[in-house]
This record gives C-alpha cells, sequence and structure tokens, in this order.
C-alpha cells in the first residue's frame, strides 16, 4: 500500500479513521507498555498508554461484551492516529467516558468522544501541543492539531479553551481544574 493511500485513509470521513486505516498505519516507532483493559458491569476500565494494540483490544473488548455502557480511563496518553481510532469505537458505541485518574495528551480525544464525559475530585485531563515522534515527514503536526481541535469544537468545547490548550508546548502538560474543564464543554456539568 502505498504512503499517499494511508495518508488518504487516514484523513477519511469525519476524521475518524478506519480499523483497516489504522492497522495501514503503524509506524514504526519503539513499542509501549502494554495497558490494562478490564470489565466489570457495565464499565470498561483502561489503565496505560494508548497505541494501536490498544485500538485493537478496545474493539475487541466492545464486540464481546455489547452491554458495556462507561469507558473509565487513565492514561498518560500515546499515539493520536490510535487515540483517533478508539475514539471513533467510542463514538458507534456511545459510551460515556470517565476518568478518576489521569487523562492527558492523545487520551483527551478517546475521553472526549463520550456521549456523557464525567471527572471524579480525583481526576485530571491534561493537554499539550502536539509533536512528531515517529519520523514520517509527511505527517504536518500543525494540520493534525487543528483537525483535532475541530473534532474538540464539534464536541462542544469552547474554541477559546482549545487555543490555549493546543498551545502548550509539548514537554509540558496544562491540567485546568473542574470547573474550568465544564465551563468549556470538556465535561459534562
Amino acid at each position: 500500500m502505498s504512503l499517499s493511500v494511508i495518508i488518504a485513509l487516514f484523513v477519511s470521513a469525519n476524521h475518524w479513521v478506519s480499523a483497516v486505516a489504522l492497522r495501514a498505519m503503524r509506524p514504526p516507532m519503539p513499542p509501549l507498555e502494554a495497558p490494562v483493559l478490564k470489565t466489570r458491569g457495565t464499565v470498561v476500565y483502561w489503565l496505560g498508554p494508548i497505541d494501536f494494540d490498544s485500538f485493537d483490544a478496545l474493539e475487541r473488548t466492545l464486540h464481546q461484551n455489547p452491554r458495556l455502557k462507561t469507558l473509565s480511563l487513565d492514561s498518560a496518553g500515546g499515539r493520536i492516529a490510535a487515540a483517533r481510532g478508539m475514539a471513533r469505537l467510542v463514538s458507534e458505541a456511545k459510551l460515556d467516558t470517565l476518568t478518576s485518574g489521569t487523562c492527558s495528551s492523545a487520551c483527551t480525544l478517546v475521553f472526549i468522544a463520550g456521549e456523557k464525559r464525567r471527572l471524579t475530585q480525583e481526576g485530571r485531563i491534561g493537554f499539550h501541543g502536539y509533536k512528531l515522534l515517529s519520523g514520517i515527514q509527511t505527517i504536518d503536526t500543525e494540520t493534525e492539531q487543528l483537525r483535532d481541535q475541530k473534532m474538540f469544537e464539534k464536541r462542544g468545547v469552547d474554541s477559546l479553551f482549545l487555543k490555549r490548550a493546543f498551545s502548550v508546548p509539548f514537554e509540558e502538560i496544562w491540567f485546568p481544574d473542574h470547573e474550568t474543564l465544564c465551563q468549556a464543554g470538556v465535561t459534562s456539568c
């Protein structure tokens, strides 16, 4: 499959990446630690990084457990393309999202896909701008970041909030307080 075909799949329909495209786009990057995925009742608990294997695991779990209603996230992030795919799965399954730990970086893409987006008292959500880590020079990080900002706006997040969130340098993380997240439309109040 040529790179132009892969990129065309990457930017397809409503900014969501299909499962086929995700599997074809696995860039050569060092593996992340394995995530922990558990189900209890109608909740699926996600603890760990987001990568292409994460997408596969969530897809399999949702297929095997069609009664799931909530995805509880605790992740420092990971691969943007994989997070987009997981967000598509969350949206298609009409899952609520919940964070009682930390959901930052690429995890925010999955969190924002939830029907209802909840944050416990201990939970926190962290944002920063994008940076190319894979070495694939054909990807324009500014374009990709704008693409995800638009997706956040479609989910009801305030554009001024997003401007600040995505202007944070990649090496840093901004953790807004609960009230700010609620007022900006990141969480369901």
